[in-house]
């Protein structure tokens, strides 16, 4: 399928929402992805700037952005929430994929304090759970691990504060649980029929679509 480039944030968030989930960049399945559909130039601090979009998105509770797919950034519409959420936990919480050995163990004090707090950004989870610069890599992995389960997504962005409490430096992502983002409860729906309906929508949009490899993309607890 063809798709017309997008030049502007409705654009985009409009065909997010009618593609139901989008890839930031290149991905290993040839499904339509934000750096392919648009010409704009990035990195402006315009609002052309696609890398803008990306928190307008979410902010405005359109889609979710988060590494969801091969552990990149990606896009789930929020009327897709469901569909995603059902593949990748199949009703499962936290503790339930944290104890059957699924998640990292750094997963468990960063979820903890995700969900004690409300909404923490990545600084304050550092300090919080005591990572520093050598345990860096098993932050990242745990952190994509949680995003990939659905467990934990991107919910605006903070500054730090100095000892004068001013906000300085460059605002980094701050994370929520899933039910948080929500607002309460996350939808399940049956898992076939989830993904079913996720198979259904990358046929649409990738001219070679092969299921083994859209599998993977999608992902999930029985993946």
């Amino acid at each position: 399928m063809i798709i017309d480039k997008v030049n502007d944030y409705e654009a985009f968030a409009a065909l997010v929402e009618k593609m139901g989930f989008m890839p930031f960049a290149n991905n290993k399945v040839g499904y339509p992805n934000l750096d392919s559909l648009t010409d704009n130039e990035w990195h402006t601090g315009e609002e052309t700037d696609p890398w803008r979009w990306r928190v307008r998105i979410e902010r405005d509770h359109r889609a979710l952005f988060g590494k969801f797919f091969f552990g990149n950034p990606g896009f789930i519409s929020t009327s897709r929430i469901a569909d995603f959420a059902s593949v990748r936990r199949n009703g499962l919480v936290f503790d339930e994929l944290y104890f059957d050995g699924v998640l990292p163990r750094e997963c468990k004090p960063i979820y903890d304090a995700i969900e004690d707090e409300g909404v923490l950004a990545v600084h304050e989870i550092k300090t919080i759970c005591r990572f520093d610069k050598s345990s860096n890599a098993k932050f990242e992995s745990a952190m994509k691990a949680m995003q990939m389960y659905m467990l934990i997504t991107i919910s605006g962005q903070k500054r730090k504060f100095n000892k004068r409490g001013e906000e300085y430096g460059w605002p980094s992502n701050a994370f929520s649980t899933l039910e948080t983002w929500v607002g309460g409860e996350v939808e399940y729906i049956d898992y076939g029929q989830a993904k079913e309906n996720i198979l259904d929508t990358m046929k649409i949009y990738i001219s070679e679509f092969d299921e083994k490899k859209a599998g993977k993309m999608i992902g999930g607890i029985r993946g």
